[in-house]
This record gives structure tokens, C-alpha cells and sequence, in this order.
């Protein structure tokens, strides 16, 4: 989910994900083009640059692999009747989270310009408040005028599993070997992710095609 009071799951709001998603994409495309000319635009969308095709494969990989350490955790908990059904079209908006979600988090929600341990530090408390977003930890309240704290092992275990992958998603973007800060590793990492939840999710029976 792109934040926790927005949900995609109703065709309007894939609409307008994929519409959201589509004009980001097209900005940022332009200002890479601009860049590999060597004519960086000043004010160019986050990362908008290149980086190795190795980086790029390996952030999609350990992206798969977190998706499965999540999928053993809830099988080891015996959680995973608790998860909601997936309409089929919500793969149209998991792969448009992908781009909105990395732009917005690991591209402008990170301070990079006033040395390493603030650097360190906002990545960590952009990482919690990626994860919190996402609503795990809360529930409507039963007269339906509020929200409620829900600290049950599932919810916990699911927002760790958010709080890890950013960390992730930073860590390519500004590891060493994206000299360039490119925002395609985290592109990469975060689509791989979301397609492995919905490709585990519809082998569990959880996608709707109605």
C-alpha cells in the first residue's frame, strides 16, 4: 500500500496508482535521458542515473528471498489463513507501488548531505515509518471511529519484514557499487518483491480472479 489510509484494492485507486506511477515514470526517464547526455537537469527526480546490471539483479534476488523468509516465518507461526484475498488487478498496482513507493522513500525520504551518521540515522527512521504506514500494527476500532495498536506476533512479524526490506532498498541505493545513486536497484528490488507476494499468494488460493 502506498500509505495506510490509501488502499489500492479497488479498481479507481489501481487507476489511479497506475496513472500516478505512469507520470513519475515518465519524469524520471526523462531525466535519466538528460543525464546519460551528460546534461543533468539540477532539479532531476531522485536517482535518476544508472547502475551495474549485477546490482540491479542481485537487489531483485534478496528482494525474493526476504518475500520467502516472510512466507517461512508465517508458516512457522501458522498465520497464513489470516492474510486478506488479492484481487487479480492488484498486480497492476503492486508493480506501480514499486516506483511511487521507492521515489517518494529511498529516492526524497533520506538525508544525504550532512554526513554519514545522519545519513545512517534517516535511513533507519524513514525505514520505521515505511513500515508503520503500511498499517499492519493497526486496526479499525469496533465502533469504527478509530484505530487500534495491534501488537500480535503476525503484524509484528510482517512490519520487521517492511522495516528490512527498506533497509535493503537503501543499502543498494547508496552502496558503494551504485556510484551513481541510481534508484533502478530499489526499482528492481521492490517490483521483484511485490510480484513474489502476489506469484506466493496466488499458489495459497489468496488471489480473487472475480
Amino acid at each position: 500500500m502506498l500509505c495506510f489510509f490509501i488502499t489500492y484494492m479497488n479498481p479507481f485507486n489501481t487507476l489511479l496508482a497506475a496513472i500516478a506511477a505512469a507520470v513519475i515514470l515518465k519524469f524520471w526517464i526523462s531525466d535519466y535521458k538528460t543525464w546519460k547526455k551528460g546534461t543533468p537537469f539540477e532539479r532531476a527526480l531522485p536517482g535518476a542515473t544508472s547502475a551495474p546490471t549485477k546490482l540491479i539483479v542481485i537487489s531483485a534476488l534478496v528482494s525474493i528471498g526476504i518475500v520467502l523468509v516472510e512466507t517461512a516465518g508465517e508458516y512457522a507461526m501458522g498465520v497464513t489463513k489470516e492474510q486478506s484475498t488479492m484481487p487479480a488487478y492488484y498486480l497492476i498496482a503492486i508493480v506501480c507501488a514499486g516506483i511511487i513507493e521507492e521515489v517518494l522513500f529511498r529516492g526524497f525520504c533520506v538525508i544525504q548531505s550532512k554526513g554519514r551518521k545522519t545519513l545512517f540515522t534517516s535511513i533507519v527512521f524513514f525505514s520505521i515509518i515505511f513500515a508503520l504506514i503500511h498499517g499492519h500494527l493497526f486496526a479499525k476500532s469496533p465502533d469504527g471511529n478509530g484505530f487500534l495498536l495491534v501488537l500480535a506476533p503476525a503484524p509484528l512479524w510482517w512490519t520487521f519484514i517492511l522495516i528490512v526490506n527498506s533497509l535493503w532498498w537503501y543499502a543498494v541505493r547508496f552502496l558503494p557499487q551504485n556510484k551513481n545513486r541510481s534508484l533502478l536497484p530499489c526499482f528492481a528490488g521492490h517490483i521483484a518483491s511485490n510480484l513474489a507476494v502476489f506469484v506466493i499468494k496466488l499458489a495459497q488460493g489468496y488471489v480473487s480472479w472475480g
